[in-house]
């Protein structure tokens, strides 16, 4: 799961710095989901022979993304939701399922999934997305005064997980977004 899900986050990377950071809870509330048609589609890294990013209208305003490997076969479905905070749009995309070929792959009793959160711009057939960081992320817990907490060890390249209530998630990502989303990367619409 973890491999398809980096190849997401870095398949317009030449240099991203860091690796993402996970929330257990996520950035959306029931009532403030954003609709962005123009993310719908399938959106490719030109300098890359990774697989298209496809992004699908789901239900309500939810999205589904997909990712396709096609050197290992392995297709992953995640569960996508946009929302707008203070003028930037963030997207919240969580695990739910991946196949090899045609065979669903069940994942290891006691996974939990968790909340990637990214910062979003759409711009014709261009996307630009960064992912929260988890170089950057500690210091700016520290200024929460503990609403904010930072668990897991980046220093082993274990995962890095934020847990804060969905407010306090909310505050955090768009008072520290400078320096909790520092690196850009693009990907372009195929058609």
């Amino acid at each position: 799961m973890k491999r398809l899900l980096v190849s997401f986050l870095t398949l317009a990377t030449l240099g991203l710095a860091g690796c993402p950071a996970y929330s257990t809870q996520p950035l959306y509330t029931g009532v403030d989901h954003v609709l962005e048609p123009a993310l719908v589609g399938t959106w490719v890294n030109p300098n890359s022979d990774d697989g298209p990013v496809v992004f699908k209208k789901s239900d309500g305003s939810t999205y589904e993304m997909v990712l396709s490997d096609p050197k290992t076969e392995v297709t992953q479905f995640y569960d996508v939701h946009l929302v707008r905070l203070q003028g930037d749009l963030f997207m919240d995309i969580i695990f739910r399922a991946q196949q090899l070929k045609d065979e669903e792959i069940a994942l290891p009793l006691a996974t939990i999934p968790a909340h990637l959160i990214a910062k979003l711009k759409i711009a014709g057939d261009e996307l630009t997305y960064s992912v929260l960081d988890d170089k950057s992320i500690r210091k700016a817990a520290e200024a929460t005064g503990g609403r904010v907490s930072v668990s897991g060890d980046d220093v082993f390249k274990g995962d890095v997980v934020v847990t804060a209530k969905t407010e306090d998630l909310r505050d955090f990502v768009t008072r520290f977004a400078g320096d909790l989303f520092p690196e850009d990367d693009h990907l372009t619409r195929k058609r």
